[in-house]
């Protein structure tokens, strides 16, 4: 008996939150959409190429080899917050499904192009470190190479 008259009154105070749940207002979709500034934007890069610089404690031979791989990946940096400005300023979307598919070709393409400048800078200063650079090279690095 006692389980049956717990089990209504949890009900019941279940049921009689719902209208105060249904009338809480929406989350903001800004939240979702929310990207940071070209200042903002450059600030984290900067940011992260000094932590790069920092964490690996470059050799002086090792050292020559970064000035590639800095200007990469500010390259890099700039070329995705480029493509991420044209996509909010964008006025025309495509009209069909094949027209899409042809634009999002031709932005995986500059991305290839990118990401190949980025492992060709890389390389010779990937390959002049220790293990443990290289581990956390990989662990640092990671965010850049996504498209």
């Amino acid at each position: 008996m006692r389980k049956a008259i717990f089990a209504g009154l949890s009900a019941l105070a279940l049921i009689a939150a719902l209208p105060a749940y249904a009338q809480q207002p929406a989350a903001s979709s800004d939240a979702h959409t929310w990207h940071p500034t070209a200042a903002q934007s450059a600030a984290l890069t900067e940011a992260n190429i000094a932590a790069l610089k920092t964490a690996l404690n470059l050799t002086p031979d090792q050292a020559k080899n970064w000035p590639a791989l800095e200007g990469a990946i500010r390259d890099l940096a700039k070329k995705r917050a480029d493509r991420l400005s044209a996509i909010q300023q964008s006025e025309r979307k495509p009209e069909t499904h094949f027209d899409r598919v042809r634009q999002r070709g031709a932005t995986l393409t500059k991305i290839a192009a990118g990401l190949n400048e980025y492992a060709d800078a890389a390389t010779p200063l990937f390959q002049s470190l220790d293990a443990s650079q290289k581990q956390l090279f990989i662990l640092l690095t990671t965010k850049w190479v996504r498209p």
